[in-house]
């Protein structure tokens, strides 16, 4: 790809990865994993018109079907009947192929983005990201500090979204050269 200057990679995650999931600690791992590298993969591909982005489908397939399977099942039939409905009503619009559209224009030629997350399920599409919030400075940081400071560590008002590394520094350095400790 770098020899021809030109590269489209697109790596699946999932949402049990970004968002945690009970049970899933192997699964959500490997697919978390996945996010990191397309990072990494984009940041390297950057100057060669490579774009690595990734998504996290959620689709009706047999990983799904056999989730849904495996849930407790109703004593009560006919409270059973009602559920297996409107299973059935929401999973047929978890079609697999209403994932396809968001994969093909991630690997085209004239997709700008790299090194970026698209959760896409049921016709719908949307970005994941990773932000920064404003957080907390002071030059002799405690423990009790934190534990003072933790909503305002938390709060996402006026967050960032840091390209890489570089970003993440120049922020830090922004707030420790302009606060007095």
């Amino acid at each position: 790809m770098r020899e021809r200057g030109y590269g489209r990679i697109l790596n699946t995650s999932s949402a049990a990865g970004i968002l945690g999931a009970e049970r899933m600690s192997n699964y959500g791992a490997a697919k978390t994993g996945l996010i990191g590298f397309t990072r990494v993969l984009a940041a390297e591909g950057a100057g060669h018109n490579i774009k690595v982005n990734a998504i996290a489908p959620i689709a009706y397939t047999r990983m799904l079907a056999h989730a849904v399977d495996g849930a407790g099942r109703q004593d009560d039939e006919a409270a059973q009947a009602i559920l297996d409905d409107l299973v059935g009503q929401y999973l047929q619009k978890l079609d697999p192929a209403l994932v396809a559209p968001v994969a093909a224009f991630l690997t085209h030629p004239e997709c700008p983005v790299s090194g970026e997350i698209y959760t896409v399920g049921a016709g719908h599409v949307a970005r994941f990201f990773v932000g920064r919030t404003k957080g907390f400075y002071r030059s002799g940081l405690s423990v009790e500090d934190v534990r003072d400071h933790l909503d305002e560590i938390r709060d996402e008002a006026g967050y960032t979204v840091p390209r890489g590394p570089a970003d993440e520094i120049t922020e830090l350095f922004a707030t420790v050269m302009d606060r007095p400790g």
